[in-house]
């Protein structure tokens, strides 16, 4: 009994230092996720504002007098993955290899793969697709390397290295909602190109010239915005696999101290009916 005691103490210590583990790694992914929440929040504002502009500029354009806007022969295509650069985040990276499998199964030509993300590297190496580049996710402060990976990316399809630019990462629409998400970035096709309600504008310079700096520009923003909300989605849903995993341990040790109780009023009942056998037998004797 002495021995059973002790197992269930040493799990109940055991359970207790996991919960502390993950109570504390919940509690770093919701300061992480709050933090950058207002990057997201700015970085897609800036991309919808600049896209009206982008789109009203080009209504004046002919589509034919930028590469942007033309769809061309696919002989290459290239395709951005978007993952996490740490584990413990629930179902987050699965999905997206899930899809990111699909995608490579169904492809009718080759693949230009670009990885973000240190599990996207490392899921892509294991699967024998080679990555042309390669960075970290970007973190809650700093987006460099977003940048890198966007004009790294805009200049393959820039040189014709790729004729077809196709995105997928975890679209951040709320902590509980982190769909995985395929986007078709290049070339631009469906574009919501503005009709012109505001009248006529005088633009300098020329608008051709101006779309060439805005389309550019534009594209780079929303892989930026992209990746910021997939860094968003990872905090979201280890933050969400943190906290099912305290509560979880909460709840083991609870059954635990529960069994532990139970053993100990065996432990004194049998000692108890001993004691009381004991005095029966004395008594008998005598």
């Amino acid at each position: 009994m002495g021995a059973n005691l002790r197992v269930i103490r040493r799990k109940i210590k055991t359970v207790g230092n996991i919960w502390q583990i993950t109570r504390a790694m919940q509690m770093v992914a919701a300061s992480k996720l709050k933090r950058v929440q207002p990057r997201v929040e700015s970085s897609r504002e800036y991309l919808r504002r600049l896209a009206e502009i982008t789109a009203d500029v080009a209504s004046r354009v002919p589509a034919e007098l930028h590469p942007y806007l033309q769809e061309r022969p696919v002989r290459n295509v290239g395709l951005l993955l978007v993952a996490g650069d740490k584990g413990l985040a629930g179902s987050h990276n699965a999905n997206i290899f899930r899809l990111a499998e699909q995608y490579m199964a169904e492809a009718q030509v080759p693949v230009t793969l670009l990885t973000v993300g240190a599990r996207a590297t490392e899921f892509a190496r294991r699967r024998g697709w080679n990555d042309v580049f390669s960075v970290a996710a970007p973190s809650t402060g700093e987006s460099r390397d977003a940048v890198q990976m966007a004009r790294t990316a805009r200049g393959l399809f820039d040189g014709g290295s790729i004729d077809g630019l196709d995105m997928l990462y975890t679209q951040f629409i709320s902590p509980l909602r982190r769909p995985a998400t395929l986007t078709q970035l290049l070339p631009i096709v469906g574009s919501e190109t503005a009709e012109g309600a505001g009248g006529e504008y005088i633009f300098e310079p020329p608008a051709e010239e101006l779309l060439g700096s805005l389309l550019p520009r534009t594209v780079e923003a929303q892989i930026i915005n992209m990746m910021l909300q997939s860094v968003a989605a990872e905090h979201a849903a280890r933050m969400t696999a943190m906290s099912a995993a305290t509560e979880n341990a909460a709840e083991l040790r609870q059954n635990l101290v529960r069994d532990l109780n139970r053993a100990r009023q065996a432990g004194i009942t049998t000692e108890l009916l001993e004691v009381v056998g004991g005095a029966d037998a004395l008594a008998h004797g005598d």
